[in-house]
């Protein structure tokens, strides 16, 4: 009986890592990890020349989100762009496309069923909360994700302080086409455009905006929000 008692104590105890040694859990398929599978890279070849690439958003329903201007960097008669999502290269048909000036969306699509049974019963949702200041977003590329936040508006001059809540800062990674996911809701926060250099009379410091009479310069990227997304989508390919 004694045997038995220690036997488990000593079962318990090993068990238990030691100080400085604790083990890391391993991550879910539900983990961040998991957002990359909705990043796919758009490719037009050119003959003697280098391919024009771009990124987009995998929706769900066949349904790729990307810039307008992605697209219209395309020769008119490319009608049929290749999309690579999910390790396959399909081809793309361009559904519609925006205005670069005003609404700098576009919608294409590929054949739903050429693509994995894992990635056919995934749907990447528009958000339907506007984003905060201050909120953390996830930027999505094709093969690398980074943590940004959602721009406060003192940090912005004051033409852009109206919108503030379409701008993060810059990580580093994601071109036009590049999704934002809000980082608790995994939802689609909206898609990158636009990156602005600039100089900002305020900081953040310990979670608050201070005044930094010295300058602060950095990058900005802007993207198109959810809501203009969900407006721009034909109804087929809403859910």
């Amino acid at each position: 009986m004694r045997l038995a008692v220690w036997l488990g104590l000593l079962s318990a105890l090993a068990s238990i890592s030691a100080p400085g040694h604790a083990r890391i859990p391993e991550r879910s398929p539900s983990s961040d990890d998991s957002l990359l599978i909705y990043a796919i890279e758009l490719v037009h070849s050119r003959p003697l020349q280098e391919p024009v690439r771009g990124y987009g958003i995998y929706l769900g329903k066949g349904g790729i989100i990307t810039a307008a201007h992605v697209v219209s960097r395309w020769p008119s008669l490319i009608t049929s762009p290749r999309a690579l999502i999910a390790g396959q290269e399909l081809p793309a048909k361009i559904i519609k496309k925006g205005a670069v000036e005003t609404t700098d969306l576009a919608l294409l699509s590929v054949d739903e069923s050429e693509l994995p049974i894992s990635l056919r019963l995934r749907l990447n949702p528009l958000c339907r909360e506007p984003a905060r200041a201050g909120e953390n977003v996830i930027v999505v590329a094709l093969h690398e994700m980074a943590s940004s936040q959602i721009m406060f508006p003192q940090l912005l001059p004051p033409e852009y302080r109206r919108n503030f809540n379409t701008f993060i800062r810059d990580v580093g990674i994601g071109a036009s086409g590049a999704g934002v996911l809000n980082a608790e809701k995994k939802c689609l926060l909206g898609i990158i455009t636009t990156r602005v250099s600039l100089t900002s009379s305020y900081r953040i410091e310990g979670g608050r905006v201070v005044r930094d009479f010295a300058g602060n310069t950095f990058d900005i990227k802007h993207f198109v929000p959810a809501a203009t997304i969900a407006e721009f989508i034909p109804p087929e390919f809403r859910f």
